[in-house]
């Protein structure tokens, strides 16, 4: 496609626009030309040919009311090693400072025209930046290896953009987090409850993935500092949370050393590279055992942690499982239920035949598993409610329910479904993770979900963080904000952020506008109804409105994704479905140019991405 390519440009940029993509291999010709021959020196952005070898952006956003995270780029041996980091020098500007972590020197430097004071860190991990500087000032920073013989001129050159987070009300019924790194990360941070605070979130979660078991089952030297930021956390009325990974691919394979098991396919026979799901819940497995998971989470909730997400993710590759023990467990389970007797290929064979979730073997089946899930998240949560000592502790599953959960089809044993764990009081909140689908159709999922939950049960979807996730559809901090939107006008009380590339300073400053935007609704998102389709006719299809109501008042977000033109856009409401007669109506956050008169909604798009999305409350 570029043979015979002829440029003498710095950089060639292969750009995909994919919100997942996987290359095998890239193979770039130079006819004979080395590395050590490419002249990149003079006002090259970079003295090395990896762009972003330390920060994830070009440039940085930093907050004049409070300091916030700037997660380095970490090699993964680096990232799981508490104790390690990048040895780095920090140039800022006159104006921007560094508040974490403690810099083991700091000099003045003259270069290039710039004058910079350099901060030598030796294990840098994330860096927690403020700014003095006007709103809208640009300086140029930049970060520089310290290891001058393995990374010679390894450099990034950044620009420091100073932003206002305004201080944001931290709602007492909404639950909103964002979690980035591990605790040694988060105990960098100076005041990290206060900063955190600062933006609105109700949730503190400074504890992620291997945090729990070294901080609270093993007594580590950070322990009474996790301890003490539990403590002052509460203090400030906050919720304090955890991320935790039990139950996956890796725990099931140390359950099978004592006895190795590997799951069945249905219907072919073949064995699964993972362990039947069973073995996690052997005595001596990784649930139940002495220092197991369920002891580890335990431990935490006695501890003060009170608010749990589980990111449970083991991977079978196909539907499972027909190993001999779980025969032996399905007769037991047909006897007991007084079904005739199958093998678990022949209710297999049959519930495709009849169709999901019609027939009477699709639903054994699915019964059959739901059984085993109770049995497991039952564990972890008797256990931990007995660890608190009274205290309440609130359990969510990452990715429950599902979309295949959601569109009643069988899950074979890979899950269980998400509404007999919460009619069991075992979960306590629905957590969808749908990263991949776009923002102009998130809104739909969202009432989705919400229709097919319990009406008592709270959705608390988890997003990917905005700019700096890289992972999902938020492609931007404006993209990220509608997607919280579009979370509370369609049946959600809440949301979970997680980034292991940790959010961006326009991240921090959408999560803060949408926590303060909806503060004032708080009641009627939690116990609002959505409305009922119809009830909202758009005078054109460019447009769309949606949203929930208390029966005195209505939350509606009315869009134009995608749309670059300007246009006005009418929406007629149907106060009969909407329950009330709208007379007023009131602008929530940024919103602009939106009128209500007798009975229509008159809605102005300058067609800019930040005006693709209006939120207002009709009363």
């Amino acid at each position: 496609m570029i043979e015979g390519l002829r440029t003498r440009g710095r950089y060639v940029a292969l750009v995909f626009w994919a919100s997942q993509l996987y290359l095998d291999e890239i193979e770039v010709f130079s006819d004979g030309l080395s590395l050590q021959d490419v002249d990149i020196s003079g006002g090259a952005f970079v003295k090395s040919l990896d762009v972003f070898p330390f920060a994830s952006f070009a440039r940085l956003h930093i907050a004049r009311e409070a300091s916030h995270p700037v997660a380095l780029e970490l090699p993964v041996d680096v990232r799981y090693n508490w104790a390690s980091g990048l040895p780095i020098y920090l140039d800022l500007p006159e104006g921007v400072l560094l508040k974490g972590p403690q810099p083991a020197e700091v000099s003045e430097i003259v270069e290039d025209g710039n004058t910079w004071r350099r901060h030598k860190i030796d294990k840098a991990r994330v860096l927690y930046l403020q700014s003095e500087l006007e709103v809208g000032t640009v300086r140029p920073a930049r970060i520089v290896s310290q290891d001058v013989s393995s990374q010679p001129g390894r450099e990034q050159m950044l620009e420091i953009e100073t932003i206002s987070i305004p201080r944001a009300p931290v709602s007492s019924k909404l639950r909103t987090s964002v979690a980035f790194a591990f605790f040694a990360d988060w105990k960098v941070w100076p005041d990290a409850v206060g900063n955190y605070k600062h933006m609105g979130f109700s949730v503190f979660a400074p504890f992620s993935e291997t945090d729990i078991r070294w901080l609270f089952m093993k007594g580590h030297s950070l322990t009474p500092e996790a301890l003490e930021m539990i403590k002052h956390a509460k203090a400030q009325g906050l919720v304090v949370g955890a991320w935790m990974s039990p139950f996956n691919n890796n725990a099931l394979a140390r359950s099978a050393k004592s006895g190795p098991r590997a799951a069945v396919h249905h219907g072919t026979g073949s064995a699964s590279a993972t362990p039947c799901p069973r073995v996690y819940m052997r005595p001596e497995g990784e649930g139940p055992s002495e220092e197991g998971e369920i002891a580890q989470a335990s431990m935490a909730a006695k501890s003060g942690v009170e608010f749990f997400l589980f990111d449970s993710e083991p991977d079978w590759g196909g539907t499972i499982c027909t190993c001999g023990n779980c025969a032996k467990l399905w007769s037991e389970f047909l006897e007991k239920r007084g079904a005739a007797p199958r093998t678990l290929d022949e209710a297999w064979t049959q519930s495709k035949l009849q169709g999901w979730p019609s027939g009477a073997h699709s639903r054994l089946l699915q019964e059959f598993w739901d059984e085993f899930y109770g049995q497991l998240w039952g564990g972890f949560r008797k256990s931990m409610a007995s660890a608190a000592e009274g205290r309440t502790v609130t359990i969510g599953l990452y990715n429950y329910p599902k979309t295949s959960d959601l569109k009643h089809q069988y899950m074979g044993g890979n899950h269980g479904r998400f509404e007999p764990l919460y009619k069991d009081g075992i979960v306590d909140f629905a957590a969808p993770e749908n990263y991949l689908v776009r923002t102009a159709d998130y809104g739909e999922l969202m009432r989705s979900f919400r229709r097919h939950l319990p009406e008592s049960c709270p959705m608390h979807p988890i997003v990917s963080c905005g700019a700096a996730g890289m992972i999902g559809c938020e492609r931007s901090a404006t993209d990220l904000k509608h997607r919280l939107y579009e979370i509370f006008c369609n049946g959600g009380q809440g949301y979970h952020a997680w980034s292991i590339s940790g959010a961006s300073g326009e991240d921090f400053r959408a999560f803060a506008e949408v926590n303060a935007a909806v503060h004032p609704y708080e009641d009627m998102i939690v116990s609002g109804k959505l409305i009922d389709a119809g009830c909202f006719t758009p005078g054109d299809s460019s447009a769309s409105a949606n949203g929930i109501t208390d029966g005195k008042r209505a939350l509606v977000l009315i869009s134009r994704y995608g749309k670059s033109s300007p246009a006005k856009a009418i929406v007629r409401i149907n106060c009969s479905k909407l329950g009330f007669n709208a007379a007023r109506l009131s602008l929530v956050g940024q919103t602009r140019n939106v009128v209500l008169k007798d009975g229509v909604i008159v809605a102005e798009f300058d067609g800019t991405p930040d005006d693709f999305v209006k939120v207002v409350c009709l009363e």
